[in-house]
This record gives structure tokens, C-alpha cells and sequence, in this order.
């Protein structure tokens, strides 16, 4: 497999990937690009929630304290 410059892919001992790292010096505006469609997507139903909410709503229902 052809390896790209940047990117780096981790994989467990059975051999599925587990991590991708993106160096942001050949690929921060493709992050960048790919986070502001998430948050667009998110949006769109009218289902965004802001991260604290979401880890309140965790708290309360896993009885687990969440940084």
C-alpha cells in the first residue's frame, strides 16, 4: 500500500485500523474544510447540541463524571 505523506494510520493486532494522524502541515485546510461540514451537517436537522450539554446529558445517564 502506497503511503502519503502526513498521514499516518495505526492498526491493532488483528489488523484493523484503530487510528488515523493527519500532520497538519500538509493537511490542515482539508481538516479544516472537513470539520465545517460536520458542524453544517449537524445543523441542518436542527439536532446540534453544544458539547457541554451533551456531556451533562451522559453524566446524568451513565452516573460517570466526564472532563
Amino acid at each position: 500500500m502506497k503511503t502519503l505523506a502526513g498521514i499516518k494510520m495505526e492498526r491493532d493486532n488483528e489488523g484493523k485500523l484503530r487510528k488515523v494522524t493527519f500532520d497538519l502541515k500538509y493537511h490542515a485546510q482539508f481538516i479544516e474544510d472537513y470539520l465545517d461540514n460536520l458542524l453544517i451537517e449537524s445543523r441542518k436537522d436542527g439536532q446540534f447540541s453544544p458539547v457541554e450539554e451533551v456531556k451533562e446529558r451522559l453524566d446524568k445517564k451513565f452516573k460517570i463524571k466526564s472532563n
